[in-house]
């Protein structure tokens, strides 16, 4: 038997990779081969119609592409066992939307190539190679969030991606050689800046989220050092950032070369125990040296700088803390990886109110932070326009109308506020529990 733990059949879902996690039950074990097949009948994606996918001490980690509306699979599991069941994707019902966006410099001789491992196969690392890369981790992130709400007994809820498509911007006002001397704050400011004096990026700005991920970073370690701290592999890297806040995120693409491209790359990627060789390449895996490492911290921290964005700040644990460098934990089992590893988990994601009864809330504030790096946003009650105060969860709404009022001291959200709903609220009180 067959059996599909987080989902059931029939189930609407706001994204269009699904995980499915489940079971194999067997008496003979020789009847049943270590991979269970899966198919989208439906499907128009010939590639990715039909995949296999590891089993591992009977449990199954699957991802899926759904097609927009009604999706009939099938899993099969050698030639005794199948079983039929169905999905259907819903896109989130909101116009606000997250962008993806791969930054080229206008004068790089690359023409946006990323960096990979010396030796490789160069046209491995195109500028169309690196979006579809990006696209397949936004949309790995996307699931993620709503299964980690929907594990804590959430609604299924994630944010929306424009399309699936990740577009290229060009930036115009300085070199890729200037750029690449810049310091992350700096980076961040330059591609705010130059979005903000483009029409077409700029048309919806009350309504979209970006995530940059900058092409030119590079890793250069001429002396052939082995540097040992995070905080020396970084100093021997150009181009990187990580940092999120406001309607922009903005990260480096040092490890992009780890990350799958396509869904049936997603398990060997996420267990591929190569070493980095820090003579050449950026080590980005939280201490644990490997490329499926470089991958989950990289992919993780996409999903957390995205949270700074949607108003979170850091917490003391999960991904605003530094559970991200786990998010493979959502993909492949723990006992699948080559080397175990150690670290917070990543799978709380819901949401409270900090707010106290004894807390006045008309100045709230809104912390946009990056280690060491953070500043201060507030809003006062009577500054904030129509259109802002209607972005506002529905009890700072209460509270902000009437402040002297019997539901001031009663400044309690009732029920989680979960990231689906409260992610474009412009207030801090917002953030990640445990």
């Amino acid at each position: 038997m067959i059996t599909v733990d987080n989902l059931q059949d029939g189930e609407v879902l706001p994204h269009s990779l699904a995980l499915l996690e489940g079971s194999i039950e067997i008496e003979d074990n020789s009847a049943c081969e270590n991979e269970i097949v899966v198919t989208n009948v439906t499907s128009e994606h010939n590639g990715n119609r039909t995949t296999t996918w590891p089993i591992s001490e009977k449990r199954f980690k699957v991802l899926v592409h759904l097609e927009l509306g009604h999706n009939a699979l099938l899993l099969e599991c050698g030639s005794s066992l199948s079983r039929r069941m169905s999905l259907c994707y819903e896109p989130p019902n909101t116009d606000r939307f997250v962008r993806l966006l791969y930054v080229v410099c206008e004068d790089d001789p690359d023409r946006g190539r990323f960096q990979g491992p010396p030796g490789s196969d160069p046209e491995e690392f195109t500028a169309q190679k690196a979006t579809k890369r990006i696209e397949l981790g936004a949309r790995l992130v996307q699931t993620f969030t709503a299964e980690c709400l929907a594990k804590r007994g959430l609604p299924r809820r994630t944010f929306r991606l424009q399309t699936d498509a990740c577009q290229h911007f060009v930036l115009r006002s300085v070199s890729v050689t200037k750029a690449r001397t810049m310091t992350e704050r700096d980076l961040w400011c330059l591609v705010r800046d130059e979005l903000v004096q483009d029409p077409l990026m700029n048309s919806d700005k009350d309504r979209c989220k970006f995530v940059a991920f900058l092409s030119f970073t590079r890793y250069r370690n001429p002396e052939a050092m082995q540097p040992v701290s995070h905080r020396a592999k970084l100093q021997l890297t150009e181009g990187y950032a990580a940092l999120g806040g406001g309607r922009l995120a903005v990260l480096g693409t040092g490890c992009l070369h780890t990350w799958a491209e396509d869904v049936t790359h997603v398990v060997r990627r996420f267990t591929d125990n190569t070493r980095v060789d820090t003579v050449h390449l950026l080590d980005d895996s939280s201490y644990r040296g490997t490329y499926w490492a470089c991958y989950s911290t990289t992919l993780g921290a996409m999903c957390h700088e995205m949270g700074h964005t949607f108003g979170l700040k850091h917490t003391d644990r999960g991904i605003m803390s530094r559970g991200f460098d786990q998010i493979h934990r959502a993909f492949v089992f723990e006992h699948n990886l080559p080397t175990a590893d150690d670290g917070a988990t990543c799978d709380d994601f819901r949401f409270t109110c900090n707010a106290t009864s004894s807390e006045t809330p008309s100045n709230l504030q809104m912390e946009r932070l990056a280690p060491a790096k953070s500043f201060v946003v507030s809003f006062e009650r009577n500054s904030l326009s129509k259109s802002e105060e209607i972005l506002l969860p529905r009890v700072f709404k209460t509270v902000l109308t009437s402040p002297r009022s019997e539901n001031a001291s009663k400044n309690v959200i009732p029920s989680p506020v979960v990231w689906g709903e409260a992610f474009w609220d412009r207030v801090s009180s917002i953030e990640l529990s445990r």
